[in-house]
């Protein structure tokens, strides 16, 4: 009988300690649940930038006559670009007008002027 009950008394013991390791974290385990459902959420999309118009490119001269690259259109004195006509193309600038109002356009002072063959 006491046999049964040493024997009784040690599978207790036993059970209560897979229990306890059971019960124990994980050191290494994440903080947070990695299987947990995520509903979706609308994210906002960034403000989409506002490309500014008649950005002059690049003043083009081919013998005496000089073209401007503005918005990646070549142009001459004269020509049409968003609602601008062109009226007097320099070394680096550009003017350029529309209901009486000139607006000056500057080449970036990095950018050099190319001389064309043909």
């Amino acid at each position: 009988m006491i046999k049964i009950g040493l024997a009784l008394s040690f599978l207790i013991l036993f059970c209560f300690d897979v229990m306890a390791a059971e019960q124990q974290q994980d050191p290494t385990r994440p903080l947070i649940n990695v299987n947990a459902f995520v509903s979706p959420v609308s994210v906002a999309k960034p403000a989409e930038k506002k490309q500014s118009k008649n950005n002059l490119m690049a003043i083009i001269k081919q013998g005496r006559h000089l073209k401007a690259v503005i918005d990646h259109r070549t142009v001459k004195v004269g020509d049409l670009i968003n609602g601008y006509r062109v009226n007097k193309i320099d070394g680096n600038t550009v003017t350029l007008s529309r209901s009486g109002k000139n607006k000056i356009l500057t080449l970036v002072p990095s950018i050099k002027s190319v001389e064309s063959q043909g």
